[in-house]
């Protein structure tokens, strides 16, 4: 895959489009979180929309609802931007997983591969 900026796609895993809730804040901060959804997802982070800009390398607090742990609490998920979009009066944010529960990570990497032969995708990356 190629990207029109450098031409080179730095993503180690594929991103499939999908929704999910997330809040969201600056880590260690002791604001409150926004709330926004996932416009796609990977087995190694996501992207969403935020009417705050923040710095690439910023690690970001996330409170995800994943949809394969229905009936269970809410995950936690350490996070650092490694992409910034302007658009409009939002910004594009993309993460990358810093730390995240070893179980819910392995849930995770096998709901994607589940959606990748749904969508008649490799699931190798």
């Amino acid at each position: 895959m190629q990207t029109g900026d450098t031409g080179v796609e730095k993503r180690k895993y594929v991103r499939l489009g999908r929704s999910i809730m997330i809040s969201y804040k600056k880590a260690g901060s002791s604001e409150g979180y926004d709330m926004t959804s996932t416009k796609d997802i990977s087995k190694g982070g996501t992207f969403f929309f935020s009417n705050v800009s923040y710095p690439v390398g910023t690690e970001l607090e996330l409170i995800v609802s994943f949809p394969f742990r229905i009936g269970k609490e809410r995950t936690k998920v350490i996070s650092k931007v490694v992409n910034v979009i302007n658009k409009d009066r939002f910004y594009g944010i993309g993460v990358e997983y810093i730390k995240m529960d070893k179980t819910v990570l392995s849930e995770l990497h096998l709901f994607i591969d589940n959606l990748k032969k749904k969508n008649g995708i490799s699931v190798s990356g």
